[in-house]
């Protein structure tokens, strides 16, 4: 049957189906046009396929930065946490320090006090020995008024002392002169001796309070320099604690801004990873679309009722699976320099699928071929036709075997080089390659 008349069939059988086919896109009625909503289809998965495999690439990137930033932050936890180590014991030597000053000034106040009671009572001594001083003299001055006052009136005097005994009535009356003028005068002497006993009193408490004055000042002085000791050492430490608070303080402000650009960075795959997931989900529904499409257009082939010659070339899986690679694919020659003389057929499940020869023939080749073809077939078809079956998972038949159309000749793999299960299936004729899409018959 020539392809005209089986497309002539498609057609028919197309429009007898179309009231009990129920197909995923209205249009679709013919072959052809499923056949093209499926390349569309496969040129759109392909897109997306490197799409996701773009942000496959920019995940790995995000991660690989997520985990750098964590690193550094837990360095500088490890670093700051360094720091607060070695600022703890400072803190604490200040406040013992500083509380040590608070004691010292507490002492040099007290003991200030205790000065300030000393002088105080320094300077009632110095008054009281004043005023005793004062008063010795006054009783000085009388006693000496009164020795005068005695004398100049004879008194004492051996010559005139005669006078008064011959102006004395009695002797009585003479000696009770003579006593009252011995009484006053031993008074003031006696209060004089009082005076003066004061003053030494107070003159010796005196220097003892001074002593006791001097006694603290020199205890004072020491407790000063003590205390500006400590303030000299709180001063030192202080200034070391700030340069630990300063790069403290640096750490933190690094830390916070590697926090900020994780978080960013954490956002950024959280935004990939829901990209990848949509694309994800679109890439399962052009699958299921396409899936859906084959199982129409092989509803279509199977109504045509069209039967396949042995001249013909037939599709050498038992479903149409995904073309990966078209013949002369502008983006593998892009990727690779070379032309790609054959199509890639692949996607889900294909994996050990069984292959059938495309026509009946003699096997050129069976063998395996490392790091290209892998496990292979080559098939001669007579009059210069060749098909090629490359990267299978095994082989069924051997050099020389005699085979028929449509048996099956090996599974499908991802052997030699390879970096996915498909079949690279090529035909060669005249020698030159060809575009198979172009010569198989019932391409599912």
């Amino acid at each position: 049957m020539t392809v005209k008349k089986r497309i002539v069939l498609f057609l028919t059988a197309a429009v007898l189906l179309l009231s009990s086919f129920s197909l995923v896109f209205v249009s679709a009625v013919t072959e052809g046009d499923i056949t093209a909503e499926i390349e569309a289809k496969d040129k759109e998965m392909k897109e997306l396929e490197q799409s996701i495999r773009s942000l496959n690439s920019e995940l790995k990137e995000a991660e690989a930065t997520q985990k750098t930033l964590t690193g550094e932050i837990s360095a500088l936890q490890s670093e700051i946490a360094d720091l607060n180590k070695q600022i703890a014991p400072l803190e604490a030597s200040i406040s013992d320090l500083e509380k040590k000053s608070d004691d010292l000034s507490a002492q040099i106040g007290d003991n200030n006090g205790k000065v300030s009671t000393l002088e105080a009572e320094i300077k009632d001594c110095e008054a009281a020995i004043s005023d005793a001083e004062g008063i010795y003299n006054e009783n000085r001055e009388s006693l000496k008024q009164l020795m005068r006052a005695t004398y100049e009136s004879g008194a004492f005097d051996p010559v005139t002392g005669i006078n008064i005994l011959l102006d004395s009535t009695s002797l009585s009356s003479y000696l009770a002169k003579v006593d009252a003028v011995a009484q006053l005068t031993d008074t003031v002497k006696t209060q004089m001796d009082e005076y003066q006993k004061a003053i030494e009193d107070k003159t010796e408490y005196k220097n003892t309070l001074e002593s006791k004055k001097d006694e603290l000042s020199a205890v004072i002085t020491v407790l000063e320099g003590d205390r500006a000791e400590y303030d000299e050492n709180v001063k030192t430490l202080e200034g070391e604690k700030n340069t630990l608070d300063v790069k403290k303080a640096s750490l933190e402000k690094s830390q916070k801004s590697l926090e900020k650009k994780l978080a960013e960075n954490k956002t950024l795959q959280e935004k990939i990873n829901k990209t990848i997931n949509d694309k994800q989900k679109l890439l399962k529904k052009y699958q299921d679309e396409i899936k859906k499409l084959n199982d129409e257009l092989e509803k279509l082939i199977q109504g045509s009722g069209g039967t396949v010659s042995e001249n013909d070339f037939i599709w050498p899986l038992s479903k149409r699976f995904v073309i990966t690679t078209y013949y002369l694919d502008k983006e593998y020659h892009d990727v690779f320099g070379i032309w790609h003389y054959a199509i890639d057929v692949g996607g889900s499940g294909i994996n050990k699928s069984p292959v059938y020869a495309s026509k009946s023939g003699t096997v050129k080749q069976s063998a395996y071929q490392a790091g290209g073809a892998g496990h292979y077939v080559i098939i001669d078809h007579g009059d210069n036709q060749l098909t090629v079956y490359y990267h299978l998972t095994s082989r069924a038949v051997n050099k020389g075997d005699k085979v028929t159309q449509g048996q099956t000749i090996g599974t499908v793999g991802s052997t030699g080089n390879s970096t996915g299960p498909h079949l690279h299936f090529g035909i060669k004729i005249d020698g030159s390659w060809v575009d198979p899409l172009k010569y198989v018959v019932n391409r599912p």
